[in-house]
Order: C-alpha cells, then structure tokens, then sequence
C-alpha cells in the first residue's frame, strides 16, 4: 500500500480438487449466478455481454452497516497454447455510482439507494485470476487483485500477519 493510496491488494492463491479446469470456467461464465453461492453477494447481473468471452458484471455486496457494489467490465484469455491456462482479467468502468452513467455505449445503473447503510462504488483497479489444470481433476487457482473499498481502513487491519 502507498501512502495516501487506499487501494489494497489481494492475493489468494489455491488448488480445487474433484474439479476440472473446464468446469471452472463453466461456472466462473454464470456470473450472474453469483449471488446463490458467493458469501455477501446479495446481487450478481450480467449487464451485457461483450462478445462470448467479455462482459459487463454488476455485484453488490452487503455485510451489516455497508453496503458496496461494483460495475465490472471482465474478459476471459486464452493462454492454453502458452502454458495450459486460461485467465480472467478485468477492472471496474469508470464513475462512483452516484448517477447513471454509459460505458463503451452501454448504459451503467447507479448503486441502489433504498438499501441501509454506508453505500458506495467499489473500484476494482486491476483483476487477474489464472486457472492451471494440475491433474485431470485438480486445478489451481491464482487471484491478484488491487481494490479500493472506499472505507476507511487503519493500517494495522490491512498489514495482518
């Protein structure tokens, strides 16, 4: 974290067992269906698709006194020839949220002002996950991410060891 920057970064990292790389990718492109399984997603839409491999995501996030949400402009890539994997990269469209807006033509909703709570626009910075078939049920998954949450977060909360 730079000083004065209240981005964060993210780094999960993992294997799936009893899951195939092309399963992942099955349910990873149902991003409207988010909400049903994802904790705190209590809204997932696929705004448009972009193209068979792009698209344009709204989620919202709610946890007790906050409530987030985020427009995500996502694409898949194909690196099979490269090194076996495929990766999703992405990043949130430009604006807060407080109006609607338009993005490369399309229209973007503002966040939902009759939830409760702290409410604002998520800015996901950069968005990168990568999907490596281990074994022929076994794949491994690598998130980066670099997100403001527009909450003010001290320092030590961040820096956890």
């Amino acid at each position: 974290m730079v000083d004065g920057d209240p981005s964060i970064w993210v780094k999960m990292e993992g294997e799936q067992e009893d899951l195939p790389m092309v399963c992942t990718g099955a349910v990873l492109r149902e991003a409207d269906l988010y909400k049903t399984w994802m904790p705190f997603v209590t809204r997932s839409d696929i705004l448009k698709w972009k193209g068979q491999a792009s698209l344009l995501g709204h989620f919202e996030i709610t946890v007790p006194l906050m409530f987030r949400d985020a427009v995500i402009h996502a694409y898949a890539c194909d690196t099979l020839t490269q090194d076996g994997s495929f990766m999703l990269v992405g990043k949130s469209v430009p604006g807060d949220g407080q109006e609607a807006s338009v993005y490369e033509g399309d229209p973007i909703p503002p966040f939902d002002r009759s939830s409760w709570g702290n409410k604002a626009r998520i800015d996901v910075k950069a968005f990168k996950a990568q999907f490596s078939q281990v074994t022929a049920t076994t794949c491994r998954v690598r998130v980066v991410a670099c997100v403001d949450p527009r909450v003010p977060l001290p320092m030590p909360l961040i820096n956890f060891r």
